[in-house]
């Protein structure tokens, strides 16, 4: 199992505006080369 953690700009509904986030995903491997990707933690970038 490993942890990749992306930066990406999406839109925020709750706030009404786009934003910068911080998103970690935890990452395991299933079979044929598939892995199964879950999101553990959500972070707002301050700008």
């Amino acid at each position: 199992m490993r942890y990749v953690t992306i930066e990406s700009t999406a839109f925020s509904l709750a706030a009404g505006r786009p934003g910068r986030f911080r998103l970690t995903y935890e990452v395991k491997p299933l079979r044929d080369g598939l892995e199964s990707w879950f999101l553990v933690n959500k972070q707002e970038i301050s700008s």
